[in-house]
């Protein structure tokens, strides 16, 4: 499918608000939590509205909210089950306009993780009203996948691994295909980072552990003594800042005895927002310190 300039530019920018560091707000209190049910609200609006707009929809117009989508979406036959986070989103709505209209203070503990889930409802809609990955839309926009493979043919390249490290919600069962190698290098910026790692080599049943020295949405460096071989396929668990999550990945290079380079090749959409809120810590907190970052390659 063939997705029209203005929803992929609304997509990219529902994404980009629940992802952005200078979007992020410190966590754990009042002001933080109520920041975020407002940009989740709008942000899932308008990629719902982006996603109808694709499929023949209702026109964005002040008075169409989400619910009017959900509505268009069964009513049209787009959809012959329940929308992903019909009740979810309902009840977020509420809540914003609970808080705008009668100043109440949203729940710390049920909206602490609101953007997380937010951005997985939207990639589980992406995924299956558009048949693409919101991952992807930025390589697209850029010219990255010239090469003619489709997002459904990546996405069946990418292996889907169980995030059982932390907590899961509904979404993380939902499988992310990461772009591909050349595009990952090139817009991956590498972190320094410290933190616990394990590597997992399924084929041989063996459990090595290391330390992880950078992080990038393509992959990662983990110190470790152990041997191992270029091509060796891989499952990497890493914990940092107090953020774990999962990954298929394949050895890309070998230091001899010091470490190795993985790049990742599959995650779930809930390891994949750890992700991304990881790299978004580091870049905050590098950028805090005045220092560049370096890029892969």
């Amino acid at each position: 499918m063939e997705i029209r300039p203005h929803v992929r530019g609304e997509l990219l920018l529902s994404k980009e608000l629940l992802t952005r560091s200078e979007y992020r707000t410190e966590s754990g209190n009042d002001d933080g939590i109520a920041h975020d049910v407002i940009l989740a609200d709008d942000s899932a609006e308008m990629a719902m509205g982006a996603i109808c707009s694709q499929l023949g929809g209702p026109v964005h117009k002040r008075r169409v909210s989400i619910s009017d989508y959900f509505a268009w979406l069964i009513r049209s036959g787009k959809t012959h089950t329940p929308v992903p986070g019909m009740d979810y989103f309902a009840e977020l709505h509420r809540t914003r306009m609970d808080l705008q209209c009668r100043f109440v203070v949203p729940d710390l503990h049920k909206w602490h993780r609101v953007k997380e889930n937010t951005l997985g409802f939207i990639t589980r809609w992406c995924q299956e009203y558009l048949h693409v990955h919101v991952w992807n839309l930025q390589w697209e926009l850029a010219g990255e996948l010239a090469n003619g493979r489709g997002d459904a043919a990546s996405a069946s390249s990418s292996a889907e691994v169980t995030d059982s490290v932390a907590d899961q919600d509904a979404l993380s069962a939902q499988p992310v295909s990461l772009e591909d190698e050349e595009a990952e290098r090139r817009y991956s910026p590498r972190y320094e980072c410290e933190g616990a790692a394990e590597i997992r080599v399924p084929a041989k049943g063996r459990l090595l552990r290391g330390r992880i020295v950078n992080v990038s949405l393509g992959g990662c460096y983990i110190e470790t003594a152990a041997p191992l071989e270029v091509g060796t396929r891989v499952e990497v668990v890493l914990r940092v800042t107090g953020l774990a999550f999962r990954a298929a990945g394949e050895i890309r290079s070998v230091y001899g005895s010091a470490g190795v380079g993985v790049k990742f090749t599959g995650m779930s959409a809930g390891g994949r927002i750890r992700l991304q809120e990881l790299i978004a810590e580091l870049e905050e907190s590098w950028f805090a310190a005045g220092m560049p970052n370096e890029e892969d390659g």
